[in-house]
């Protein structure tokens, strides 16, 4: 069982970037700062841009030619009537106007210079970058808004603990509201973070009551296979920096120290490649005793440990 931390993060296929399509002005905005549920089609803010109506003007004359020759097309006329109809609606889109505006502009061919910018789709306010009367450029971002019916978990793992397998289930507690959900290993390779030497595991989690937010730290837990191999307890090694021993017992009450070398740490064992072989007994208790006595005996001191008591294990 492996346990590390993650990072709840927004779902970026789910992930909604409003842009602004040309220069303008903010007429006004909407009662949405970062954190409001918004619902697709609904008011954002009020936009103003001398280019709307230069683009409004474009668009009326051809659905006024349109309906002027309309009773003498053909259907092969009309197909490319309504293609250049899309093409030409796409323009008024790209702007930020929405269909609710562009049908109320075919019906009452009344133009207007202030676009009325609609959410592109169900979500949460993540961000909202602009203020009433503020002026924007074409490109800027006016809100970032996101479905977090599904969010990504972003998990640091560590090379040696074992990539799991994609669809591999994990669980995922939130230490702050003492709750737990379920999450999946998704099919995207795992990057490395120069950083914090790990590599980014990404989850996949159903999120409908919105428990988990962007940004909130998360225990993650999940199986990994372990490849196969001679482990012990970690407890049982002692790493003085420069290697790392067990101490072995030899013959029944003699122990002597073995140098050894570790691949991996899963949970509470570490892999052993060599040093000590499946048939040696180990000190798995008290081994910090022994190394202690063996220092002082090795600097000349009396003991004043005689015959320390260590519990000892085989190696698995």
């Amino acid at each position: 069982m492996v346990r590390t931390t993650g990072r709840v993060v927004a779902d970026e296929n789910q992930l909604y970037r409003v842009l602004a399509g040309t220069d303008g002005w903010i007429e006004s905005l909407g009662n949405n700062p970062p954190g409001t549920l918004v619902k697709k089609g609904q008011e954002l803010a009020k936009l103003y841009s001398p280019e709307f109506r230069t683009a409004e003007t474009t668009y009326l004359g051809f659905v006024t030619s349109v309906e002027r020759l309309k009773a003498s097309m053909s259907q092969s006329d009309m197909r490319q009537v309504e293609e250049s109809s899309r093409f030409n609606e796409e323009q008024l889109r790209l702007f930020g106007m929405g269909d609710e505006q562009i049908k109320q502009l075919r019906e009452t061919h009344r133009q207007t210079s202030v676009i009325n910018l609609e959410a592109p789709g169900d979500g949460i306010v993540l961000s909202r970058s602009i203020s009433p009367r503020q002026r924007f450029e074409k490109g800027a971002e006016l809100y970032r808004i996101a479905d977090l019916s599904k969010v990504w978990i972003v998990a640091d793992i560590h090379g040696d603990e074992g990539e799991p397998r994609p669809g591999t289930r994990a669980k995922v507690r939130v230490p702050e509201l003492g709750k737990s959900v379920e999450a999946t290993v998704s099919s995207s390779t795992s990057l490395f973070d120069q950083a914090s030497g790990t590599l980014k595991l990404r989850l996949e989690a159903d999120n409908p009551l919105f428990l988990l937010r962007p940004d909130m730290l998360v225990d993650v837990e999940f199986e990994s296979k372990v490849p196969p191999g001679l482990s012990i307890p970690a407890e049982a090694v002692l790493d003085s920096g420069l290697r790392k021993i067990v101490y072995v017992e030899s013959s029944e009450g003699v122990f002597e120290p073995r140098s050894i070398e570790i691949t991996g740490a899963y949970g509470d064992r570490v892999t052993v490649t060599s040093g000590i072989t499946e048939r040696d007994r180990i000190v798995v208790s008290g081994n910090f005793l022994l190394d202690s006595e063996s220092r002082m005996r090795l600097a000349g001191a009396p003991s004043s440990v005689t015959k320390p008591e260590a519990k000892t294990g085989p190696a698995a």
